[in-house]
């Protein structure tokens, strides 16, 4: 049987997650379990995607072994599984999951997460999720841009068959949590899409007309909503994202709406930013997405605001922004069309000349002239 409706509270940075689960499935059908450009690696590695990110972490209890090369296969399926489901569900989006560029091609970005409870303490359900939550928010992955997808694989008690839980606010943290271990006759897949989009925000707590009268956190409409509080015993294809279209997913209502959400990319609207330096710096982004020496070029949902900020090298000062950007402070752009910005830095002991470039603290722009 499912078990849904548990309330956790875990910790000050997210002030109160919803714990929800799958239970009781089996798979159907087999699926690969290689994937050759997913890697782990205990450090969060340069994104080779622009913006806020799905975070992909698998978590380790203090005493257990490492095994997670032996999860890459499992874990890199599941995420394809589930980019794929969400283009099947609407063309224009899909997650953004964290990738880095490899020897093979761009590839998942696994980070390895070393927890600091023993697998005893974390094989009850009382207290493991808010103990994971707490380990990843306080960890050097605990990124304000980023959601977080945790695979855990330690032993957990039979007493209670929770699958995972997630949950988080929809413009800021959250964190989905999947058990391998509790429910091996499940299809990961789908207990990872299922609790992803509770990290991502979940059905509105106001609006949602088919939200369950016993389970607010799910829909009632349909047994083949990703979103219904017992699963369907079909594999991911075969489940909706919103079946109606009239609860949490590009629904036309005033409520929230995860389809908005800014850890998607939108397929559809896609603006390409060219950064220009010249002299000994660099640029950097606000939003993880640019740090660039030389030329780079990035790709951002439109519409986007971020902020570029100058860094120069020893030695060397900051002169100013041209292109889309002005003056010789933070540069403010909300992204359309194909903007350039181009930084220049020069050496400290050259002249205060500015060569024209206007010096306002900080400059704005919502064009995408370069």
């Amino acid at each position: 049987m499912d078990v849904v409706g548990k309330r956790i509270v875990a910790g000050s940075l997210v002030p109160l997650l919803l714990a929800v689960a799958f239970a009781g499935l089996r798979a159907e059908g087999a699926r690969s379990t290689t994937s050759a450009c997913s890697s782990v690696s205990g450090v969060d590695r340069p994104a080779a995607v622009a913006g806020r990110t799905v975070r992909v972490l698998y978590a380790v209890a203090a005493d257990a072994a490492d095994d997670s090369a032996g999860r890459v296969g499992l874990i890199g399926a599941d995420v394809a599984a589930i980019s794929s489901w969400w283009r099947d569900q609407d063309p224009t989006r899909e997650p953004r999951f964290d990738l880095v560029e490899t020897g093979c091609g761009q590839g998942l970005d696994i980070g390895l997460l070393r927890l600091r409870d023993t697998a005893a303490a974390l094989s009850t359900l009382e207290g493991r999720y808010g103990r994971i939550v707490s380990a990843v928010l306080s960890s050097s992955d605990g990124s304000p841009f980023a959601k977080y997808l945790v695979y855990y694989a330690g032993p957990v008690s039979a007493d209670v068959r929770m699958c995972g839980e997630g949950a988080g606010e929809y413009d800021g943290r959250g964190v989905a949590v999947v058990y391998l271990a509790a429910c091996p006759a499940v299809p990961s897949e789908v207990i990872a899409a299922h609790e992803l989009l509770h990290a991502l925000g979940g059905v509105p707590r106001t609006g949602a007309p088919n939200a369950c009268p016993a389970s607010p956190a799910h829909v009632c409409d349909s047994s083949r909503d990703i979103l219904y509080p017992f699963a369907p015993r079909m594999p991911l294809r075969l489940l909706s994202l919103d079946a109606g279209r009239d609860d949490y997913y590009s629904t036309g209502g005033a409520w929230r709406d995860i389809r908005d959400s800014r850890w998607l990319t939108h397929l559809d609207d896609q603006v390409p930013l060219s950064v220009v330096t010249r002299g000994d710096g660099a640029v950097v982004s606000n939003v993880p997405g640019v740090h660039c020496s030389g030329a780079c070029r990035s790709e951002w949902d439109g519409g986007t605001f971020i902020s570029l900020s100058a860094l120069p090298g020893p030695g060397s000062r900051f002169v100013g922004w041209s292109g889309a950007c002005a003056g010789a402070g933070r540069c403010d752009l909300e992204l359309h069309g194909s903007p350039v910005a181009r930084a220049t830095f020069g050496p400290l002991s050259a002249t205060s000349t500015k060569h024209g470039v206007d010096t306002a603290s900080t400059s704005r722009a919502n064009h995408g002239g370069g």
